[in-house]
């Protein structure tokens, strides 16, 4: 029965670790203005034809990784009523699920505290602080107001769901209650690994993660019986699959980058220094070490190039290397440094991705974070009093949160926002974007104007700054687009390397808008020799697919359906996927062409019965399309 003391400090604990939870939320509260970031839009401008196409067809239809991220898609649908003009609303959710986590990661360091050697109180503060310096992390700000990162939140919860239950699983063994402890614990890695990876693909390495645990703070327990073949079916096999996977991609995948300005080998080597950044970040905060635009960062062309790189190199596999040899004889070091770079396996390797990003220490930094008051509490047993290492993590955590309430206040002001990330990052193309963009989101357009004429001259092969100055010009100030801007555009349609700036969302804005009737003064016929001009040229043989699209688009709005549908077509064939051709089919129908129609429908159904649950987004629509077939085809024998 627990004493009057451990009563006592355990309340206390509870009541420390509310404070922090409300506390994290009164700090994050103000960045929930925020508004949309980078690839929001992209995966969420579907969320408009919920309300027509049903939840099930935005679900299936996800865009983002691999494995659809089918979850995370249902979190976003079940807010459609919010999108476009409510950011806040799916803010709040994601600050929501911050929290959440954060009690996990509370619960995750109370079932590690005795392992540790600490006394009561120390144990509790060390619990208090771990998931307090977590929640309140300013590195975690670019996750939770970073619409589309609910993804990695919610992976992040199942992961440490899977890792806790794996943990009760493990007692009930060890307690003789084997069945229900082994069931436990295969259920929890099972369906936590399931449940993460379909919310974001980082899901895969819950098993890898809890081999992590395994054989560093959990290895000093009593193993049940049978369980090193448990271990080795359900932890090494996984984390053996998932390091072939990986090799694998290196060897079969090695002209994958061929569109990226950097090769699969530089992007590994430049990883090294990425992680030694998190690391710094994590331990050391400070105003302006944390962001949302990184597309600067040195790349690493050899080992020498930069000269960081090979001391990178060798930091993080002498950190490695050291944790994994002395996992026995410091098993919590061991464990944050493991914890950490398991959890970058995938993001952080060489796999054809983006090479820095902050939320991909969401749930690395877990492990990482908790070695800050472990270190410090270390410090009870050789001093007289408990008093200095209290006090030391108390200011700690008051930096921690000071720097995220400084950060918190700059995101809730998204100009001055983007112009602190220009200033830190002045060759960042994603931080530039997003000043252009919000000069132009509140009103500035003279101002916005002259930043893309600069833009011009900074970037002379950049696509994207006389796009904007189109728009300006027709959209905002209701003028004819200059003859000279319509001249620029057309010649570097088909010559500029397309190096930098991403032209494709502001392209696909532009036939939107005057779909929808508006922007009367952009030409859609000089619009058209652009796309084409784009299209023709060797540089973007990836973005073929969706020029075609917006081709067909523009052909449709001047009446050339042939032309449009030999558009759609080479979309089609381009690069296949299922919306594709769909829109191919649709407008073969359209055109009254439905015995090709009829063809393509079908191959279109063999397609989907190798994914069925995409078979939900589209089973109301070839219904649909099929039935008005039927109807046109009878009429017309009448």
């Amino acid at each position: 029965m627990p004493s009057t003391a451990e009563i006592r400090y355990r309340s206390v604990a509870t009541v420390a670790m509310v404070f922090a939870v409300l506390l994290a939320a009164l700090i994050y509260l103000p960045g929930l203005q925020s508004g949309f970031y980078l690839d929001d839009y992209y995966n969420l401008h579907l969320l408009s034809a919920v309300d027509t196409d049903g939840v099930l067809a935005f679900v299936a239809g996800g865009m983002a990784g691999p494995l659809g991220r089918p979850l995370s898609y249902l979190s976003f649908a079940l807010q459609a009523a919010s999108w476009p003009g409510n950011p806040v609303a799916f803010k709040f959710v994601n600050l929501l699920l911050h929290l959440a986590n954060g009690v996990l990661v509370y619960l995750l360091s109370r079932a590690l505290a005795p392992r540790l050697g600490l006394s009561q109180m120390a144990g509790d503060f060390f619990c208090v602080f771990s998931a307090g310096l977590w929640l309140l992390h300013p590195m975690h700000l670019s996750t939770v107001l970073y619409i589309v990162q609910r993804m990695t939140q919610l992976s992040a919860a199942f992961v440490l769901l899977g890792v806790l239950g794996y943990l009760g699983g493990r007692r009930l063994a060890e307690a003789g209650q084997m069945r229900r402890g082994y069931i436990t614990m295969t259920l929890s890695v099972i369906l936590g690994t399931l449940a993460a990876a379909l919310c974001k693909e980082n899901g895969i390495l819950l098993p890898v993660l809890i081999l992590v645990l395994d054989q560093t703070l959990v290895g000093t327990d009593r193993e049940p019986p049978g369980y090193r073949r448990w271990r080795w079916v359900c932890l090494v096999l996984p984390t053996v699959m998932i390091g072939a996977w990986l090799v694998w991609q290196a060897i079969a995948f090695p002209d994958a980058f061929h569109w990226r300005p950097y090769s699969m080998y530089q992007k590994a080597l430049t990883e090294a220094p990425v992680l030694l950044t998190y690391l710094w970040n994590l331990i050391v905060p400070r105003p302006s070490a944390y962001g949302l635009f990184y597309d600067d960062f040195p790349v690493s062309r050899s080992l020498l190039e930069p000269l960081v790189t090979l001391p990178a190199v060798a930091m993080v596999a002498l950190l490695a290397g050291a944790a994994v040899l002395g996992r026995r004889r410091q098993p919590m070091l061991a464990f944050g440094l493991l914890w950490f770079f398991a959890g970058h396996l995938l993001e952080s390797t060489h796999l054809n991705l983006e090479i820095f990003f902050e939320h991909r220490n969401y749930l690395p930094s877990v492990g990482l974070l908790m070695l800050i008051p472990w270190s410090l509490l270390q410090l009870e047993s050789r001093l007289p009093s408990f008093r200095p290492a209290a006090v030391a993590l108390c200011l700690y955590a008051a930096l921690v949160a000071w720097v995220s309430v400084q950060n918190t206040l700059l995101w809730r002001q998204p100009v001055l926002f983007a112009q602190e990330m220009v200033r830190s990052h002045p060759l960042s193309r994603w931080a530039l974007t997003q000043l252009g963009t919000r000069y132009i989101s509140t009103g500035e357009t003279e101002k916005a104007a002259a930043f893309y004429r600069d833009l011009t001259a900074r970037f002379p092969s950049a696509i994207l700054p006389w796009l904007r100055l189109a728009a300006i010009a027709a959209c905002f100030n209701n003028e004819p687009v200059p003859a000279t801007v319509w001249s620029k555009l057309e010649q570097l349609a088909v010559a500029t390397d397309g190096a930098g700036f991403d032209f494709l969302a502001e392209l696909d804005t532009h036939v939107l808008v005057m779909a929808g009737g508006e922007c009367p003064n952009l030409d859609s016929q000089r619009l058209l020799r652009v796309v084409d001009g784009l299209a023709a040229n060797p540089h973007f043989v990836r973005e073929r697919p969706v020029l075609y699209q917006l081709s067909s688009s523009l052909r449709i709005l001047l009446g050339d359906f042939p032309g449009a549908l030999e558009q759609q077509r080479r979309a089609k064939e381009s690069g296949p996927n299922l919306n594709r051709h769909w829109q191919y089919i649709a407008l073969l129908a359209r055109l009254g062409k439905y015995q090709v129609a009829a063809v393509e429908i079908a191959q279109f159904k063999t397609a989907l019965d190798r994914k069925p649950l995409t078979w939900f987004a589209y089973r109301d629509k070839l219904a649909a399309l099929e039935q008005q077939m039927k109807i046109d085809a009878s009429r017309s024998k009448k």
